[in-house]
């Protein structure tokens, strides 16, 4: 069988041109498709295409037996597109993967869905095989400032898949059951590929690092052993009173859920942490020169637009040099669907505004428009560029900046 595996058409995603900014002075680090990677590592005579044009995809599709597409939920229109464009075409059969599949009657327009990591059931229906160890393939991209030729290489780094906590508004424990570690022997064999490839920091995106304590303590000593500086998505509640020692074994950078500065919306969306310990690690980060990325939603359902621009008014007041805030949005399959659907009501007839950035419910006290100007009172008050200049000052004064920072450095991707 010829087997392609591609993600939607359309440019690759800026993780901070999505999520944070559109001004010229904001970092930019475009996000490779990591489950394809994956699957090209670990599953034999498969290829991949990672954010083709429309047109690139139509050439791609000449002799394809099977065609796969992972998508997410604000992918589906591009989706269907595709899916009838190579039905049309002559394509036998048509896979679909990533978290969009979670979503309802999408199943309609595949052959199969696989909902999960699928390297081992994708090997064993395309090859027979059985995948007994996951390999970690390289994932390398640049890191720097938007618009300028100064970049860094800088890889990723998936340790675990699947996180115990649960929040409300999180479609991974739907996704995935439970938590799966990759094997350490993996993880030191792309690291040191990293290194060769003179690589000088990672970042491990698992959902929760340090959720896994023990076997955490474990890639960080393989990451220490190389050399590498490294950076984490990872709760509060795990770093808070070991930042500096996290921070003489490498770390540089991290990605906290902030959500809110509220009690009450943390407890609804059973985030199951204290506002003061979020502050207080926050603090701690700042004492320890660690650049922070913060995660904020607004859009709870007792919000309005004035109060939202006094949360606004006090995230912008954090000590955090990027934010990120979204629009609390309910995904399939996650309690906060069932929630929002069974007492307000959600709009379903444009999924591409699925993406944390629009308002797609009902709520009580805000209009969806009223959502998008308020979102933009967000970036005005929350994403000055200072905090860009700010974070690069901080890796100067720890002596980190030019160690790692290569002016006019070529992409490294694969």
């Amino acid at each position: 069988m010829n087997v392609l595996f591609t993600t939607v058409f359309g440019e690759k995603p800026d993780y901070f041109r999505i999520s944070v900014t559109d001004k010229r002075f904001r970092y930019s680090l475009p996000s490779p498709p990591f489950g394809l990677r994956f699957l090209k590592e670990n599953v034999r005579g498969i290829d991949i295409l990672e954010y083709p044009s429309f047109d690139e995809f139509r050439k791609c599709l000449k002799d394809v037996d099977v065609l796969g597409i992972s998508f997410y939920m604000a992918d589906i229109p591009k989706v269907i597109k595709m899916v009838e464009f190579a039905r049309k075409h002559g394509v036998k059969e048509i896979w679909g993967g990533n978290y969009g599949v979670l979503t309802p009657g999408i199943e309609k327009y595949f052959d199969r869905v696989f909902v999960g990591y699928a390297e081992k059931d994708v090997a064993k229906i395309i090859n027979g095989e059985q995948v007994k160890t996951i390999k970690h393939p390289e994932i390398i991209t640049t890191f720097g400032v938007y618009r300028t030729p100064f970049r860094i290489s800088h890889a990723f780094l998936f340790t675990t898949r699947g996180c115990r906590m649960g929040c409300k508004f999180c479609q991974t424990p739907c996704f995935i059951d439970g938590v799966r570690t990759l094997p350490l022997e993996s993880i030191e064999d792309v690291v040191k590929r990293y290194k060769e490839r003179g690589v000088k920091s990672v970042f491990i995106m698992d959902d929760n690092f340090f959720g896994e304590r023990k076997y955490s303590e474990k890639v960080l000593e393989i990451l220490e052993r190389y050399e590498l500086n490294w950076g984490v998505c990872t709760r509060a509640e795990n770093l808070a009173g070991r930042v500096k020692e996290f921070r003489d074994m490498g770390m540089i950078n991290c990605i906290i859920g902030i959500e809110s500065l509220k009690q009450e919306n943390l407890d609804f969306v059973d985030k199951r942490t204290k506002v003061d310990l979020l502050l207080n690690t926050i603090e701690e980060l700042n004492e320890n020169r660690i650049y922070i990325h913060g995660t904020c939603m607004i859009g709870f359902e007792n919000d309005t637009k004035t109060s939202l621009k006094k949360d606004i008014d006090e995230f912008s007041k954090l000590k955090v040099h990027s934010l990120q805030i979204c629009v609390l949005t309910p995904f399939p399959r996650t309690p906060l669907w069932g929630y929002i659907e069974g007492r307000y009501g959600i709009h379903k007839d444009d999924y591409s505004k699925f993406d944390a950035y629009h308002l797609v419910w009902n709520h009580p006290n805000i209009r969806p428009e009223e959502m998008d100007s308020i979102l933009e009172y967000a970036r005005f008050r929350c994403y000055p560029s200072i905090r860009v200049l700010t974070g690069f000052m901080q890796m100067v004064r720890r002596g980190m900046f030019w160690r790692f920072f290569s002016p006019f450095k070529q992409s490294l991707s694969v």
